[in-house]
């Protein structure tokens, strides 16, 4: 009774109820060890909703003590654990967890990708940009093409991570990649395309292609991703920036800056804080307030 209401509560978006009783029932004595196990998943789950990643974290290490004949169960939860981990910005957990789940998961697992794709952000967040950008290159072929969606993540994020790692050639390589399997992606990854490959011709110093794509980028009414909108927005500051054009680049600051909490949240590990802090230092370096 007391799981079937912590399934509704979490269904109806009461993340912080359904966190309160799943803890409270769990807590119970009679509780059977399976019952248990599930509330604390659905404990864990309301509480990384809530952004209380370090919670999340100790329910599911609770369930990990109550797992270990489990195999399943035990690979399930540390799979959570290194995600848990991951959003709170503890690298050093999350690679643990991620590990030892491959470490311990077969081949055929479906979780193998990906537990990859999230190892892979844990390299993003450390800024190891050619591991990373491999580890993503990893994930993408254990999803296949067949998984449109997850295939396409897996390139744009290594595109990413080549960028700011200096491989702008793999970095054309890996958008090219995504391009070749976007016809009937979602908006979110068309927009996420076109966010890139700006601040790739950006980096490349093709302003006139920069800037076009930027514009595509931002025109996107549909279901927007935060992230690709806040990438968007810094180019369009950088290339006003370079115009002298202070109004723009203020007005392109003030966008990033709107959206960076809810683009981390999106994508996790956002080396896109540190461009929109540098954008920032510049305006005030050479302007005065924001």
């Amino acid at each position: 009774m007391e799981l079937a209401e912590v399934r509704h509560l979490m269904d109806a978006g009461r993340y912080a109820e359904a966190y309160d009783q799943a803890m409270s029932a769990a807590g119970a004595e009679a509780v059977p060890p399976t019952e248990r196990a599930s509330l604390l998943l659905l404990g864990a789950q309301g509480a990384a909703r809530l952004g209380r990643h370090t919670w999340a974290t100790e329910c599911l290490n609770q369930v990990r003590e109550l797992a270990d004949t489990d195999a399943v169960m035990l690979r399930r939860t540390l799979a959570l654990t290194g995600k848990a981990a991951l959003r709170a910005g503890d690298w050093t957990a999350a690679e643990e967890s991620f590990l030892a789940f491959l470490a311990e998961a077969p081949p055929e697992d479906e979780y193998r990708a990906y537990v990859t794709f999230g190892l892979a952000q844990v390299y993003e967040g450390r800024r190891s940009w050619q591991t990373a950008a491999s580890t993503y290159l990893h994930a993408a072929e254990l999803f296949g093409p067949t998984k449109q969606n997850d295939w396409i993540a897996c390139f744009q994020t290594a595109t990413w991570c080549f960028v700011l790692g200096g491989d702008l050639s793999q970095a054309e390589h890996c958008l090219l990649m995504a391009e070749r399997y976007m016809e009937g992606a979602p908006t979110k990854h068309r927009q996420i395309q076109r966010a890139l490959d700006g601040y790739w011709e950006y980096r490349i110093g093709n302003e006139p292609e920069a800037f076009a794509q930027v514009v595509l980028a931002l025109d996107v009414n549909e279901e927007p991703s935060c992230w690709a909108t806040c990438l968007a927005a810094v180019t369009s500051g950088l290339l006003a920036w370079d115009r002298q054009d202070e109004p723009a680049v203020r007005a392109s600051l003030q966008l990033a800056e709107s959206l960076i909490w809810d683009a981390v949240m999106e994508s996790g590990p956002c080396y896109l804080r540190d461009l929109v802090h540098d954008l920032r230092c510049k305006v005030l370096l050479r302007w005065g307030q924001v």
